[in-house]
């Protein structure tokens, strides 16, 4: 039994980093994550290691005495990880197993018990390339399944002198799990999931990362995205993040000067007279933005308007 050694850092291959674990649980991760906190070179697959709820639960800021919530938690975890599977594939092969053998929940001594299979344990220890290394303390403190995969796999990563990856639209659904009908909804994807992931994890964590949508085609607004690029260099991460929000405000400024003109141009016809639209019930422009606009440039001459003669300052 080894419950003495924890380590801070974490250690595990790139093919596990870059894998994708089977799991929906928070907790379930966490599990795998102090498992491998525990492992030394001598260590075999019949090895066990006990983990104390409390420092699991210290590790994520709960200070209270585990109750009956946490024990609730950790065993749906100890159920669905020895239920799961990682994935792993490079090239043509796939490699499919099981991340841990055995997983004991104990109310009474308030630890749980595990073990890794025979295909895992060769991913946690006597790792000389090819590695990935991560702050135990920074993973547990992710509070979503989506963050864990996300930042495990960009730490996998992280020594690419380019300071960023690039993942294309399946291999990022593939890695975070997203379901069949949201993945033909990319920008409600990239919202509601993508983004939330990233600022928890450059909250929460001592990284910083930034995603960037790459289309495809001419690049257009109505192009299709094909790829995301996330920087994980915080100078380039910053960089960039300044560039793609002054190429969003000139994109904003631009609509607004077309609005604009087209709304004064209709008001130009009717000379302020707009006719109502039976359908829209209500005039496209004048209605939602040209009596706006209007009373701006009525204020910049002493003149009252007439049609065709209404100033505009472009």
């Amino acid at each position: 039994m080894n419950h003495e050694s924890v380590r801070e850092l974490i250690f595990q291959s790139n093919d596990v980093s870059r894998g994708r674990f089977c799991v929906s649980s928070v907790w379930a991760q966490r599990l795998i994550i102090e498992t491998a906190a525990r492992v030394s070179e001598n260590d075999t697959p019949s090895t066990r290691y006990e983990i104390p709820i409390k420092t699991i639960l210290s590790a994520i800021g709960y200070a209270h005495n585990p109750g009956g919530d946490v024990y609730r938690d950790l065993e749906d975890a100890a159920m669905e990880i020895i239920k799961s599977v990682v994935k792993i594939r490079r090239g043509n092969v796939t490699k499919i197993f099981a991340p841990l053998s055995v997983c004991i929940v104990d109310r009474d001594r308030n630890v749980v018990t595990t073990g890794f299979t025979f295909e895992a344990l060769p991913h946690y220890q006597n790792l000389k390339r090819e590695y990935t290394c991560f702050q135990r303390q920074d993973f547990l403190g992710l509070r979503t399944r989506r963050s864990q995969d996300l930042y495990r796999f960009i730490q996998s990563w992280i020594n690419r002198e380019e300071g960023y990856v690039e993942l294309s639209r399946d291999d990022l659904f593939d890695l975070l799990n997203v379901s069949q009908a949201l993945r033909t909804k990319f920008s409600r994807f990239y919202t509601t999931m993508l983004l939330p992931a990233i600022e928890e994890i450059n909250e929460k964590t001592q990284s910083h990362f930034f995603a960037e949508p790459i289309k495809g085609g001419s690049g257009g607004r109505t192009s299709r995205v094909e790829k995301i690029r996330i920087y994980f260099s915080a100078q380039i991460a910053k960089q960039q993040k300044q560039i793609r929000e002054a190429a969003i405000q000139r994109e904003t400024e631009k609509l607004k000067d077309m609005n604009a003109k087209e709304a004064e141009a209709c008001w130009q016809r009717t000379a302020g007279n707009c006719t109502i639209n039976r359908r829209l019930g209500k005039c496209r422009y004048c209605t939602t933005q040209g009596r706006m606009w209007a009373r701006m440039i009525l204020n910049q001459t002493k003149d009252e308007p007439e049609q065709g003669k209404i100033a505009w300052n472009s």
